[in-house]
């Protein structure tokens, strides 16, 4: 039994700001294990307005959540740094379709925009949302690349 069974489901809700603090090698049952995308969009607030706001425009709702679209293994949030600025990580994918139909977002826990891509090999479209930059452009295009190859 891991230790968040011994926590209410109050004091055990993801934030932003934890997930800045994170261990993104820590094992999910370690000490300052990030959260996963899931938690994260369930346990704050301001990060899941932010997510919806991106997603709802291009068709993308319900992809997070309790019933949400990405209900796969994959979806770890955690921070990162893009041309000096922090950003937080996370996706998910689709059950047993991990490796073709899964969503990649970053967030900016500055001003709450969100930026990312949502891929799907059947019926094979890529899906860009948000007002991407150059440099998360380029960090989001190594991404898919890396996971595509």
């Amino acid at each position: 039994m891991s230790w968040s069974h011994y926590l209410s489901p109050d004091t055990n809700a993801a934030t932003v700001n934890q997930t800045l603090k994170c261990d993104s090698k820590a094992r999910a049952d370690q000490p300052g294990a990030c959260p996963t995308t899931y938690e994260l969009y369930e346990g704050d607030a301001t990060y899941r307005a932010a997510i919806d706001k991106a997603l709802n425009p291009v068709g993308l709702n319900g992809m997070f959540g309790e019933d949400g679209y990405m209900d796969g293994p994959d979806g770890g949030a955690y921070p990162v740094n893009i041309n000096g600025t922090t950003w937080v990580e996370g996706g998910g994918c689709k059950a047993h379709a991990c490796g073709w139909d899964y969503i990649v977002t970053l967030y900016n826990p500055k001003t709450h925009k969100v930026v990312g891509y949502y891929y799907n090999i059947d019926p094979g479209y890529l899906i860009w949302f948000g007002e991407t930059g150059v440099h998360e452009f380029a960090y989001l295009v190594r991404d898919y690349v890396n996971k595509t190859n």
